[in-house]
């Protein structure tokens, strides 16, 4: 029996509570994370060339380093239920326009836009 669970083209564990990545054997992924999962595995996006991520309200906690030099991502739509952002959550996304932030969130950790233009 396989450790992991793939639907919409992401991989989560088999309770369906962690995202854990992008299912490579996959093209169904389309940026956008389903309700569901409750946290996002450290690096579940490292190494990718996804160009936009939305998050849905069930995903309460980030972890540090998320979207860490994934060069290709140009969006994010980070939902509500998040308040406080993690450090280095897009250090090195050197093409990143637009990003949708929770209104609730009231400061910046270190090295959130580090490596930014």
């Amino acid at each position: 029996m396989s450790d992991y669970t793939s639907k919409n083209g992401l991989l989560f564990t088999n309770d369906m509570n962690t995202l854990v990545g992008i299912d490579s054997s996959s093209n169904e992924f389309t940026g956008l994370v389903p309700y569901g999962p409750k946290e996002i595995a450290d690096e579940a996006f490292a190494g990718t060339s996804v160009t936009s991520i939305s998050l849905q309200d069930s995903v309460k906690e980030l972890p540090d380093c998320l979207f860490e030099n994934i060069t290709s991502l140009e969006s994010v739509k980070l939902r509500v239920s998040l308040q406080v952002l993690p450090p280095y959550l897009f250090s090195g996304c050197t093409n990143l326009k637009k990003i949708s932030l929770p209104s609730v969130v009231t400061e910046f950790p270190e090295g959130l836009f580090y490596g930014c233009s």
